[in-house]
């Protein structure tokens, strides 16, 4: 029995002749974590006017390859990255520095209202700054 030869679509669905573009994306993908590592290791992430755009021109990648990069290889927003990222760092500072004020903490790590710093924190880790304060310091404050 003869067998009957796949049609381009079916050889394209079945990934084959995506190959190649799956493999210059995940070069893609790896420049970009390097320089957005880079990024991240010079606190850029802490200013608080940074945009998408701004990080994209910063690290010489293009704003759709970066908003790429969030949403399909990190499964989140730019914006709810940088949320994280600085609530963590907010984590660390608090538990290294307990005569430091919280309003401070949030300017250290690029959020300058201290409402907005609280509610992001509330948000990322189920309670506010101040509660997270006492639980490290073992309610000793």
């Amino acid at each position: 029995m003869r067998k009957k030869k796949k049609s381009f679509f079916s050889r394209l669905f079945a990934g084959k002749a995506l190959e190649p573009a799956r493999k210059t994306l995940q070069i893609a993908d790896a420049r970009t974590e390097i320089c957005l590592e880079k990024w991240v290791g010079e606190r850029k992430y802490t200013n608080p006017d940074s945009t998408l755009e701004d990080v994209a021109d910063d690290i010489g990648v293009s704003t759709l390859q970066l908003a790429y990069y969030f949403k399909i290889v990190l499964g989140q927003s730019f914006q709810t990255w940088r949320k994280k990222k600085r609530i963590r760092d907010a984590q660390v500072l608090i538990a290294q520095n307990p005569e430091k004020s919280i309003a401070s903490i949030g300017y250290s790590v690029g959020i300058m209202d201290k409402s907005n710093f609280r509610r992001q924190f509330l948000e990322e880790t189920g309670m506010t700054p101040i509660e997270y304060r006492k639980k490290i310091m073992g309610d000793s404050m």
